[in-house]
């Protein structure tokens, strides 16, 4: 068979002088496509009136790959590997501006190629492999839960039976009535008692004016670019961000959220109060997110998916579901 495709049934009858090459400039081939043509023939001794096969060649048709089948994907996408990155352009050699976890949603809003461009519920976009994603009909959580009023002291009442239960708030010491079984049939005696009931106070009073001053100062970091490993002005990431923000106040911390999550003392999340550090685990088991508390169940944090120093509610649906614990670094 030619090795350049199939050729019109053609032949030539040999003249004086004719030779392989005289032979292929005539019919407009080469002449190693004339030899390819007449595998059994010697061109170094042609006979006068031997017959040649050629044809003009017909290009080859290739068949053009089908493109992979890639799955289409509807309004809402969700992640379906673990630690996926978030980058700035579609290609892997674009920058990575974040990662997601498995089962976080968010909307599509683009594609190309093998690459879906994807808007993030807080805000922010960022493209990611379509074979990391999966369809799915529900939209990722958007609106924001009412806050959670700050948890109060609770009072002890005691009754004959010695049983105890959770009431209204009352001062550190008040005045509790103890109701004492009476006889069958007849009305309860009520007899006034005084009891002195502590209250546990928060594990670290808080320092009023160093946590507004650590507010003022985490609300000037507000639309700085975020980058994971960044720890400057122009760019930072979650621990970077709330470590030069203590550190603008004359406290240290650790560089890392796991470190962080160490330091100062422990606060309950209903005591929470300006300038403490709330923790998340956004990435497996682990603590891998912080931020700065700056009242009314809101925290300032460098977010990944926003690529951007915001605020953020912590009664948000994503944020409440992996809010871990607090530090208070502001205390006396």
């Amino acid at each position: 068979m030619s090795s350049f495709g199939t050729v019109e049934a053609q032949t030539h009858t040999v003249r004086r002088g004719d030779n392989d090459w005289t032979v292929a400039k005539r019919y407009g081939i080469t002449p190693k496509q004339l030899r390819d043509l007449n595998p059994g023939v010697d061109f170094r001794r042609l006979q006068i009136n031997q017959r040649l096969t050629v044809g003009v060649p017909k290009p080859k048709t290739v068949a053009k790959p089908k493109p992979k089948s890639t799955p289409s994907l509807g309004r809402y996408a969700v992640v379906n590997r673990d630690s996926v990155t978030i980058r700035s352009t579609p290609s892997m050699r674009s920058r990575q501006i974040g990662s997601l976890d498995k089962g976080r949603r968010a909307y599509v809003i683009g594609a190309r190629g093998d690459w879906v461009h994807l808007q993030f519920a807080e805000g922010g976009s960022g493209w990611v492999r379509r074979d990391l994603l999966a369809r799915t009909a529900t939209a990722p959580a958007r609106i924001a839960a009412r806050p959670t009023p700050p948890a109060q002291p609770k009072a002890i009442v005691a009754t004959a039976n010695v049983h105890a239960e959770e009431v209204a708030p009352v001062d550190s010491s008040i005045q509790i009535e103890v109701v004492g079984q009476a006889p069958a049939a007849a009305a309860p005696v009520v007899t006034p008692v005084a009891l002195s009931v502590e209250v546990e106070p928060d594990p670290a009073p808080v320092n009023s004016t160093v946590g507004n001053r650590i507010v003022t100062q985490a609300r000037k970091w507000l639309g700085v670019r975020y980058r994971f490993g960044a720890s400057s002005r122009s760019s930072t990431d979650c621990s970077g961000y709330t470590m030069q923000v203590m550190r603008s106040v004359g406290i240290s911390i650790p560089r890392t959220s796991a470190a962080q999550a160490r330091a100062g003392r422990p606060v309950s999340r209903g005591q929470l109060q300006p300038g403490d550090l709330v923790f998340f685990r956004t990435r497996g088991n682990r603590i891998s997110h912080v931020g700065i508390y700056v009242g009314k169940n809101r925290f300032i944090h460098a977010s990944s998916g926003s690529r951007q120093v915001r605020e953020s509610g912590l009664g948000e649906a994503y944020y409440s579901k992996r809010y871990v614990t607090a530090r208070r670094v502001s205390g006396g």
